[in-house]
């Protein structure tokens, strides 16, 4: 199995990826696709590793808080796309473990990054630890009106050229530093709903 996709499953809790038996799918999945779910507080709920994941979709999961701990986003070696769209509990993409400013977690393929219409969004991560995006060159967010900052610790995205913060018209916001970035988008959000109040 390398593909899984779970949708419009009301009563569903738990995905259960975390058990033993599930481990060998769970390392061979390269897609995971999630749509309305909103009982669904977790992907996870233990260690897990996701080393084949190529492509992640989490669509209208409205109890989820986070997508990953810090453990499991380290698994993510192969992971390319990822979008997160209309889950108004998500806080932050990777979850803040106790891991220091001497740990990384590297996304070394990652190219797309989608996050649209978080309302509770305060951060993709909000550690210190040392994020890497070799090969990132698009990343979008809309609507996550709270999202002050991309993460505390590094964050190195080398061939970046800015953030898209409008899915019908290109309006981009041009640096290479993520957290410079969601600053001026913060800003320039700030001075728009002023200039439409």
């Amino acid at each position: 199995m390398k593909s899984l996709t779970l949708d419009s499953l009301e009563e569903l809790k738990s995905i259960g990826l975390e058990h033993p038996w599930v481990k060998s799918y769970c390392e061979r999945l390269e897609s995971l696709k999630l749509t309305d779910c909103p009982q669904v507080e977790k992907i996870v709920s233990g260690a897990v590793s996701f080393m084949n994941m190529k492509e992640l979709d989490v669509t209208h999961c409205e109890r989820m808080e986070y997508l990953f701990t810090f453990s499991a986003a380290k698994s993510l070696l192969q992971l390319g796309n990822l979008s997160i769209q209309n889950c108004e509990s998500i806080k932050e993409i990777v979850k803040k473990e106790n891991e220091d400013a001497s740990h990384e977690i590297i996304f070394g393929r990652v190219k797309t990054l989608n996050l649209d219409s978080l309302p509770l969004l305060g951060s993709f991560y909000s550690g210190n630890a040392t994020l890497q995006f070799s090969r990132l060159k698009k990343v979008m967010i809309v609507k996550c009106p709270n999202m002050k900052t991309f993460s505390q610790g590094d964050i190195k995205a080398p061939i970046l050229y800015g953030v898209e913060s409008s899915v019908r018209d290109f309006d981009l916001t041009f640096h290479n530093d993520l957290n410079t970035a969601i600053k001026e988008l913060c800003d320039k959000q700030v001075r728009n709903s002023f200039l439409y109040d």
